[in-house]
Parts: C-alpha cells; sequence; structure tokens
C-alpha cells in the first residue's frame, strides 16, 4: 500500500477557494483518524473520489463513531479560535475558522450519511438532519470570517448538530 497519494481536488471543492487553496493535494495515508481530520478535514471524502482507495473507508457509513471522533476534533479547534480571538490574531482567525467551518462541513455530511461533493453552499440542503437555518448561517459564518459574530454563530451550529447527532444515536438505537 502506497503510504501518500497525490491528488487533484476536484472542481466543485473549489467553488469555495479559501477553504481549498491547491488544486492538488497530498494525502498521507500512514496518520491516525484524527490527525488526518485535522491536517485535512476533507481527508476521506477526496480520498473516496480515487478508484479504489476510499471505499473501504468511508467513515460516513459508520458515522456514530466517527463523527464523535470529529466532535473531539472541534473542541480542539474551537479552544484554538478563541485564543486566536483573544491575541486578536486576524490571520490566526481566518486559519482555525477555515478549519471549524470545514469540520462542520464534513460532520453534517457524515451524519446524514453522505461524502463531501461539494464545498458549495445550496439553497437547501437535502438532509435530514440538519440545524435551522444551516445555509444562510453557514454563509454568513463564510462571508465574515474573521467576526466574533462568526465564530459565536459556529459555535452555536456545532452545539446544535452535536444535539441532533445524539437523538440520531438514540433513534438508531430504538430500530435496533
Amino acid at each position: 500500500m502506497q503510504s501518500k497519494v497525490l491528488l487533484k481536488v476536484p472542481s466543485s471543492y473549489l467553488a469555495n477557494s479559501y477553504l481549498i487553496r491547491e488544486d492538488e493535494i497530498e494525502l498521507d495515508l500512514r496518520l491516525s483518524f484524527s490527525e488526518r481530520i485535522r491536517s485535512f478535514p476533507f481527508f476521506y471524502d477526496l480520498l473516496y473520489r480515487i478508484e479504489d482507495g476510499g471505499k473501504k473507508e468511508a467513515p460516513w457509513i459508520f458515522w456514530e463513531e466517527n463523527i464523535h471522533s470529529v466532535l473531539g476534533c472541534w473542541k480542539e479547534v474551537e479552544r484554538d479560535i478563541q485564543e486566536s480571538f483573544q491575541s486578536k490574531d486576524k490571520s490566526l482567525i481566518n486559519k482555525k475558522m477555515v478549519e471549524g467551518i470545514s469540520l462542520f462541513l464534513v460532520t453534517l455530511h457524515w451524519l446524514n450519511e453522505s461524502p463531501v461533493k461539494s464545498l458549495e453552499i445550496p439553497t437547501s440542503y437535502p438532509f435530514q438532519f440538519k440545524p435551522v437555518n444551516v445555509e444562510e448561517r453557514l454563509l454568513f459564518c463564510m462571508s465574515h470570517i474573521t467576526l466574533f459574530h462568526s465564530y459565536r454563530q459556529l459555535k452555536e451550529l456545532f452545539s446544535e448538530l452535536e444535539k441532533i447527532y445524539y437523538k440520531k444515536r438514540v433513534i438508531q438505537k430504538k430500530k435496533t
């Protein structure tokens, strides 16, 4: 098995160019799940596009355990965002907010058992499990990425999505 893979980024991922800036990404297959998510949140979604590489590792299929790990990554990023606002470092705020928004998009899609196919925010996500007005709220966060209000909105979106995650877990357990 290869230890690294160079992957051309699909145009649907370049729609929001501040989330992904390069048109090619090198993915290190030796990293742990959390390291992969922290280094590049869309790691598995892009890996899935490789002919046989990603089909075995589709975290949205085993969403319950994987989203729990992504939420742990969010807690770390959230602390980093808070610290960057305290230090008033706009470039660090921007970098950490991009990471936080990326983690949110991954969590939202995986909770709905779907890979992230595009970084464009649609008028309405066709998902059953999502926060109220998620599209408008995400667009606000993305267009005012260095504002404290955007951070508060992202934090609330994650809080709501986490509650939806636990609700879905309960619903799934009742079905079995």
